[in-house]
């Protein structure tokens, strides 16, 4: 993967290597094959390797890593010195990370698509829908009961 990321980027891999190894919490994974990796490894090292090269426009589709570890608080630093002056696309569930990156909001509704400047509006006006970990710590939602009643926990 990081040979293909060079090729196609036109990126040093001796550099490639060091930076990923440097990032990532456990760098002897990178010399079994990836299908050994454990999740948490695979994770890391597609965020790690997608800072290798330096792009114009950002797209993330998902989650920014957020828990409170070495990896998280180390890709976040160089994230966002990599944000300076680029642009971000982000669609992800968690509302901290939209309310910390994000300064415009783009709204699909009813086939119409418009920029929004006022995030925080359109977050109360299109609530994001929770996951499963942001919802364990919020209120009980009608929707998160069976046909019993019973909660889900969710």
């Amino acid at each position: 993967m990081m040979k293909l990321v060079c090729a196609l980027y036109g990126i040093e891999y001796a550099g490639c290597v060091e930076f990923v190894s440097d990032l990532i919490t456990s760098p002897e994974y990178l010399q079994r094959p990836m299908e050994d990796w454990p999740l948490p490894m695979r994770q890391e090292f597609a965020f790690a390797l997608a800072l290798v090269p330096a792009f114009d426009v950002y797209v993330i589709e998902g989650v920014i890593p957020f828990e409170a570890n070495r990896f998280s608080r180390l890709w976040l630093a160089l994230f966002e010195e990599r944000l300076v002056g680029r642009t971000l696309l982000l669609s992800t569930y968690r509302q901290d990370q939209v309310m910390d990156y994000c300064t415009r909001a783009l709204v699909l509704e009813e086939g119409q698509l418009r920029m929004e400047n006022d995030v925080e509006a359109c977050l109360k006006q299109f609530p994001l829908r929770r996951f499963r970990v942001d919802a364990d710590h919020s209120e009980e939602h009608p929707l998160t009961e069976d046909i019993s009643g019973e909660n889900l926990g969710i």
